[in-house]
């Protein structure tokens, strides 16, 4: 049995680097059986991109995979309706997180919870009475910075993990290649630098360089580096 709702999941035809920490997050999740895992970093690092190749490495592992971006959710209950939904088959229509846990300890599970806020109180809750519950299944959520909860649960558990995404030159670097830009290895490395190795400012840069300087590194980093 094996049935999937990936929600507003993304479309991962690349992917670049981070191959040690997609070790270290498969044996959490694989080999040590961790019910959360919390997948840290800043605005633009990749956390989303991250987590989807992650999930879809692993997915054939899980007899579910739930996906939801908390930001195109309207309200909690209607998260746990869906989840509950996949769960049932479309046989149970009313949340009720005490037979999601049910399900989760008779099946394995993987839930995937993007771009958790500290506002988000009802979700950190809900993953709070999961991670200290019972089960064979994870949670993997997105945040830009750790939740006061889940911080006391990774203190007081082994079966909670916290994995921070920092800027990578390898992404960056991989990104500017992928496009037909002129310009040398080293202007390359300048561009990544002046982007602070953030991945999401090199595809802004990158646009920008396209688009008003004809694909020229060289001309852009003139420019720019003297503003």
């Amino acid at each position: 049995m094996f049935n999937q709702d990936w929600g507003t999941g993304i479309d991962i035809s690349t992917f670049y680097g981070r191959n040690e920490e997609l070790i270290q997050l498969e044996s959490w999740i694989l080999q040590d059986s961790c019910r959360l895992v919390s997948l840290l970093g800043m605005e633009g690092v990749g956390k989303t991109t991250f987590v989807t190749h992650l999930a879809k490495q692993i997915q054939d592992q899980f007899n579910y995979v739930f996906w939801r971006s908390l930001p195109t959710v309207p309200y909690f209950d209607t998260m746990l309706n869906d989840l509950l939904s996949l769960f049932s088959h479309h046989k149970e229509t009313k949340p009720d997180i005490n037979k999601i846990i049910h399900y989760l300890r008779t099946h394995r599970c993987l839930i995937i919870l993007d771009n958790v806020n500290i506002d988000h109180f009802e979700y950190i809750q809900f993953m709070k009475i999961i991670t200290e519950s019972h089960h064979q299944s994870c949670i993997i959520f997105t945040s830009r910075e750790q939740h006061q909860e889940i911080t006391f649960l990774e203190y007081w558990l082994s079966s909670v993990r916290c994995l921070k995404l920092d800027n990578s030159p390898e992404i960056p670097f991989s990104l500017i290649e992928s496009k037909s830009l002129q310009g040398s290895d080293q202007q390359k490395y300048d561009l990544c630098n002046f982007c602070d190795h953030n991945p999401l400012k090199v595809k802004q840069v990158i646009i920008s360089i396209i688009d008003l300087y004809d694909g020229d590194i060289g001309k852009f980093l003139e420019e720019n580096t003297m503003l």
